[in-house]
């Protein structure tokens, strides 16, 4: 009896924790928490608010809004660090729901920032949730947050935000992929390259080659005989990631052609699934000049390691 006792205490105190720390059941007063005026204003009003020894609690909720409609990197840290030395621990979990939902962006976006800054567990449906705010900051800082949190539920909302029309929000999608570890999605992200932001299509090649495995050489094979130069590259650096030689002619395309978008990533491939046919290529697009110093330095040295 006392052991049935003691775990429905524990089970008791441990809904109640969660409570406090997402606010399900409880949310914070949000009174006076329009802020006006300028970074100068917002600033002022801080300090005068800080250097106040009898500030109330609604004073000091106050403040932490204020730190909120800073848009500055640390605001986020800086807000969390203000809960704690102040005391309101306890009210964490419902002052960064609330802030979540705030009609200002800048607001939204730190809170959400701020979730995956410090990694704070219990917030993913809040998160998830915000993938599809209207702002795009919003969008961006719920992803990554999704990311840094390995919420493995968010797989389906970020494969739509690949599809996003802002490139910040598909290029935080492709990264939060990676971070999820899950190599389901990679048949997902090949059909987003080419993406037509450079920085977007980056992160969408740097998820295929951190997921991919042995499991996707039929795939990969198929996208070898795909339209796009791009993704006929990129599925031949993901073979030969796995040292697979099948994609050796289009490694080889992409430097005599020179439209290798990671060209010294296409040369080190090709060396290492075909390195006597990378000594006559090297040898050729070397007499070109068009490749970047740091692939022709890198060429130069492997042709010195490996004589005919």
């Amino acid at each position: 009896m006392f052991v049935f006792a003691y775990r429905w205490l524990l089970t008791i105190t441990s809904l109640l924790l969660v409570g406090l720390l997402v606010g399900c059941e409880e949310s914070a007063p949000t009174e006076n928490w329009e802020v006006y005026g300028g970074m100068d204003e917002i600033q002022s009003e801080i300090t005068s608010l800080e250097a106040n020894p009898d500030r109330t609690a609604q004073d000091m909720r106050r403040q932490f809004i204020l730190i909120m409609h800073m848009e500055t990197p640390d605001a986020p840290v800086l807000a969390y660090d203000f809960i704690v030395r102040s005391g309101m621990a306890s009210q964490a979990g419902p002052l960064i729901a609330a802030a979540a939902a705030h009609r200002k962006p800048a607001v939204r976006s730190n809170a959400l920032r701020l979730i995956g800054f410090k990694r704070l567990e219990g917030f993913e449906p809040l998160l998830r949730k915000a993938v599809t705010d209207r702002d795009e900051t919003v969008r961006v800082a719920a992803i990554r947050a999704l990311g840094i949190l390995k919420d493995k539920r968010s797989r389906f909302p970020m494969l739509l935000a690949l599809k996003d029309g802002a490139w910040k929000v598909r290029a935080a999608a492709a990264e939060a992929l990676l971070l999820l570890e899950d190599a389901s999605t990679v048949k997902y992200l090949l059909r987003e390259i080419p993406d037509p932001d450079e920085y977007v299509q980056m992160n969408l090649e740097d998820a295929v080659l951190g997921l991919v495995n042995e499991n996707h050489v039929r795939l990969l094979m198929k996208n070898l005989e795909h339209d796009s130069v791009v993704r006929r590259r990129m599925a031949a650096l993901a073979l030969a990631k796995m040292g697979d030689a099948s994609g050796v002619a289009e490694l080889k395309h992409s430097l005599e052609s020179n439209t290798a978008w990671r060209e010294i990533e296409v040369a080190q491939a090709l060396a290492k699934v075909a390195p006597k046919e990378a000594v006559a290529t090297f040898k050729s697009v070397l007499a070109s000049g068009r490749l970047h110093s740091a692939t022709m330095g890198w060429m130069e040295t492997f042709l010195r390691e490996h004589p005919e």
